[in-house]
């Protein structure tokens, strides 16, 4: 046993040394690895350093542009090669070509080139070559930013890089708006490349403890001009200020900024500016093909279903100007089911609505996409056919940008822009001093679809979507005032309500609003007599002030109907000189507090007051549906409906008493043959008494309301008396009489079959032989 035990204990302990002999030679076979992985990579970074700075005595840019006909040709890791190559990026465009070469070497950069022209490689590639030569890992922290304005096309980015830095030793992370922010924080600090927008990535600069970009070696910013300018400039510049100024910054852009300003805030050192087509004939994509239609405001959604209906196997991109718009025609489209199918992409949906409409729409072959201009810059939708503006864009740039959603990578497009006669000229002569080439098409109003009723008759029957119908009248307008008022005033605004499905305009409370201010604003200008030969221009600039902060580009207000009138609070109101003199208003006095308080109690809540132009009031309307339907038509509508509906119930009600009695008779005298038939063969001359009296009765019951009516009589068994008969007689005689609430029972002669009337002599000589029979004594 002992030499057993020796010999296992001997055996156990050979095995324990091989397991650690095997650990230990994978650990050596891994530590090799490593150091032939890391000399080699230390050979290839050594080797593309010298392609990028040759020796002296050789020119800077050995590799001449235009010699470059793959990605092979450039100083480029065979990791990045491989990565490309994967996703089938062959050849590099034109901007790539051109640009590819400074990011590599490390200038700052200012790219500008038509849309879909690969401008996300053009900065993802020098990215992943900066942090592979100088071997960062996850634990370096960030190092590269990329910032995106909108999460589509940071999303976009993001899915870009994935595909052609997985092979590196890199992290990557996407920092957006509609994520949750503590899961974002875990992994901000270990992430090597972040694309984000600027909001969400200033709250973690804010929020996140230990994040800072100390290590930044590259700033990135897609579709420059948009961030520096857009309602991000206060977030932009707090975010640079938290940037080192030792860094390499790309700007790309379509339509790219050479502002000063802009190049001083962002401390770029001698930027190289790359624009490929800046001397092309055309700013668009030369396959793009683009013409425009001149109509009236209330044929806008006339036309545009129609181009839906008769384009049904293409995919087409419809931009319309606000979200409230928007959400109304994707509603009431998809309620019209035009064939195909129907989406809306808005700011005000959330983060994961956006992405699975951004993936549905990139999927389907045959779409329409309805959207604001949240989807006009850098979005990379899939094989779109058409680009539909319905409502004039704000400046040249964004009409760039919005037909740039087609025709991309030298495929062919078609774009469609809807314009009012009074946008026709200036709109045509912008664009042709852009280089845009443009051709008037001319449509026939008698092909379009009119869904005027159609509209109509869905607001009628749906309460939301008549005031969703409502918010789109208003907020378009607004929209339409703020960027073009000759055209706002050139609009028929009761014909466009209805052809929105409203019966009439709602009122646009901005107009008065804007007036009373501007009015206020000027007669306190011309109190103030300080000399200034600049006081015309000063009340201009205030003027325009007072439109941009009262009625600029914000959708969040979802009450547009309603608004508050708050008194102007003037500077010198309660200076410092008017202080010493005791000139400041007294507090109101007890009495004033309690009769205001009490005044207050005796307003309605649902009252609204409106205001003419000068602020004087028009009247109440209590419960009032301006711009919606006639609400004692439709009460007067309804209380008909209520009465035919009634009417009809009741004859309904009628026709059911009527059969149950008749099913009720027709049992009655199947059960008294079924109780009497061996009797009746016994005795054939009584049965045939019996048969005679029964038909008799029947007659009777048929006959005029002149004769009598004699009573049902039901018999249950052998052993009931006559008093038990009468008494459910009774019962039965009561039961018809309630039915008589209901109203007249007519029978099938048009007689009135609930009336009984008291039985005769032949009746109860007729009872008499049936309780004979039975075997009872009456």
């Amino acid at each position: 046993m002992k030499a057993k035990m020796q010999k296992f204990s001997f055996e156990k302990k050979k095995t324990k040394t091989s397991l650690t002999k095997k650990s230990k030679d994978f650990k050596k076979i891994q530590e090799k690895r490593k150091k032939k992985k890391k000399n080699h990579d230390d050979e290839e970074i050594e080797a593309l350093n010298l392609q990028l700075w040759p020796p002296l005595g050789q020119p800077k840019d050995n590799t001449p542009p235009k010699e470059i006909k793959l990605f092979s040709d450039l100083p480029i890791s065979k990791k990045t090669l491989e990565g490309l190559k994967t996703h089938n990026f062959i050849t590099p465009t034109d901007i790539q070509r051109e640009s590819l070469l400074y990011g590599l070497k490390g200038h700052d950069i200012l790219g500008a080139a038509k849309t879909g022209s690969g401008k996300t490689l053009a900065f993802l590639i020098p990215i992943l070559e900066t942090l592979f030569k100088q071997r960062y890992t996850p634990s370096f922290g960030m190092a590269a930013l990329i910032i995106s304005p909108t999460r589509e096309l940071a999303y976009q980015s993001f899915d870009v890089l994935k595909k052609i830095g997985k092979f590196h030793d890199l992290s990557f992370g996407l920092v957006t708006g509609g994520m949750l922010l503590k899961e974002e924080a875990k992994r901000m600090n270990s992430t090597n490349i972040v694309i984000c927008t600027p909001g969400r990535l200033l709250q973690h600069f804010e929020q996140t403890p230990n994040f800072t970009a100390d290590d930044l070696k590259i700033l990135v910013l897609d579709e420059a001009d948009k961030i520096l300018h857009l309602g991000f400039a206060d977030t932009m510049n707090a975010i640079i200020e938290a940037l080192p100024k030792q860094r390499q910054t790309i700007l790309f852009s379509a339509t790219q900024t050479r502002s000063v300003k802009d190049l001083a805030r962002l401390s770029l050192k001698k930027p190289i500016y790359v624009s490929v087509h800046e001397k092309a004939k055309e700013t668009t994509p030369t396959s793009l093909e683009q013409r425009y239609i001149v109509c009236k405001m209330q044929d806008k959604v006339n036309t545009l279903w129609s181009f839906i209906k008769s384009h049904k196997h293409k995919k087409i991109l419809v931009f319309l100007s606000c979200c409230k718009q928007t959400r109304y025609l994707y509603q009431v489209f998809k309620k019209m089911h035009p064939g195909l199918t129907i989406l809306c992409m808005h700011g005000h949906m959330k983060q994961h609505q956006r992405m699975e409409v951004y993936d549905s729409f990139s999927r389907k072959q045959h779409a329409v996409l309805l959207a604001t201009d949240v989807a006009a810059r850098g979005l990379d939708f899939p094989a779109v056919n058409w680009v539909v503006q319905v409502d004039k864009p704000e400046n040249v740039e964004t009409y760039i940008h919005r037909v740039g959603r087609t025709a991309r990578y030298e495929k062919s497009g078609e774009a469609l822009l809807l314009l009012l006669p009074a946008e026709e000229k200036k709109m045509v002569e912008d664009l042709i001093k852009r280089k845009i080439p443009i051709v008037k098409l001319k449509v026939n109003r008698k092909q379009l679809f009119d869904v005027t009723k159609k509209l109509e008759s869905l607001c009628a029957s749906n309460k939301d979507l008549k005031d969703n119908a409502q918010r789109a009248f208003i907020s378009s307008m607004k929209t339409l005032y703020v960027l073009d008022k000759p055209s706002f005033h050139s609009v028929d605004l009761d014909a466009y309500a209805v052809s929105l499905g409203l019966v009439q305009a709602p009122t646009l409370p901005f107009i008065g609003k804007l007036k009373s201010k501007v009015k206020g604003q000027g007669e306190k200008e011309r109190n103030v007599t300080d000399g200034s030969q600049n006081s015309e221009f000063e009340k201009s600039e205030n003027i325009e002030r007072t439109i941009a902060l009262d009625f600029g580009m914000n959708e969040d207000d979802d009450n547009d109907n309603i608004y508050n009138i708050v008194k102007d609070v003037q500077e010198d109101e309660f200076s410092s000189e008017k202080m010493e003199q005791g000139l400041v208003p007294d507090e109101p006095s007890k009495k004033k507090k309690s009769s205001a308080k009490s005044k207050l109690k005796l307003l309605k809540y649902t009252t609204r007051i409106t205001f003419d132009e000068d602020g004087n009031p028009e009247g109440e309307d209590k419960d009032e549906d301006v711009g919606g339907l006639n609400i004692d038509e439709a009460k007067e509508r309804m209380k008909q409906q209520d009465m035919l509906d009634k009417e009809l119930h009741r004859q309904n009600v009628k026709e059911k008493h009527r059969e149950k009695r008749l099913k009720l008779k027709e049992k009655r005298r199947l059960l008294e043959m079924e109780k009497r038939g061996q009797s009746v063969t016994e005795n054939d001359e009584t049965h045939d008494t019996y048969e005679e009296t029964y038909a008799s009765t029947d007659s009777n019951s048929e006959s005029s309301d002149d004769e009598p009516k004699p009573k049902k009589v039901r018999l249950e068994d052998k052993e009931d008396t006559l008093q038990e008969m009468t008494s459910e007689e009774s019962d039965d005689s009561e039961n018809t009489t309630d039915n008589d609430d209901e109203g007249e029972d007519i029978g099938d002669d048009g007689e009135d079959i609930t009336k009984i009337d008291e039985p005769d002599d032949d009746i109860h000589k007729t009872e008499a032989a049936v309780l004979a029979l039975l075997g009872t004594n009456p």
